[in-house]
């Protein structure tokens, strides 16, 4: 919708994300065949270091939704969504639980709280007494 109120369709968006991609794939490329030490001057380690902790700081959000049962499970709270306050709607909004075969939980149930726990704790005694190869699949 926004790109459509701003004057732009949906093929020349796509086309315009094609060649982003296609360039930034190219700029990957002269990375790769680059000497290391003309990279690190280009991206010391202190900036590296900054960039990595910035996602994972970004990404923790995320990860408290997925651990408590889903990010579709946290974002179907219908009373307070911004999209739809307001207006009159002809269907029931649905139900804060989520469907996981046959069983509904709530977001943040008990059940789902300790699977997540049970998952961090399996990874941490992966990093901590796994081998190499594990270790490298732990992430």
């Amino acid at each position: 919708r926004q790109m459509t109120a701003s004057g732009i369709d949906g093929r020349t968006a796509y086309g315009k994300m094609l060649g982003t991609s296609m360039l930034c794939g190219l700029l990957e490329l002269g990375f790769s065949v680059m000497p290391l030490k003309y990279i690190k001057r280009i991206f010391p380690p202190m900036v590296t270091a900054i960039t990595v902790i910035l996602i994972g700081v970004a990404l923790i959000g995320t990860g408290m939704k997925y651990w408590g049962g889903g990010a579709v499970c946290a974002d179907m709270v219908w009373k307070e969504h911004s999209q739809i306050t307001g207006q009159n709607l002809t269907f029931p909004p649905p139900f804060p639980t989520c469907d996981a075969g046959d069983v509904q939980l709530g977001y943040g149930s008990r059940e789902l709280i300790g699977l997540g726990f049970s998952v961090m704790v399996f990874l941490v005694f992966i990093e901590l007494f796994g081998s190499v190869f594990m270790k490298n699949c732990n992430v």
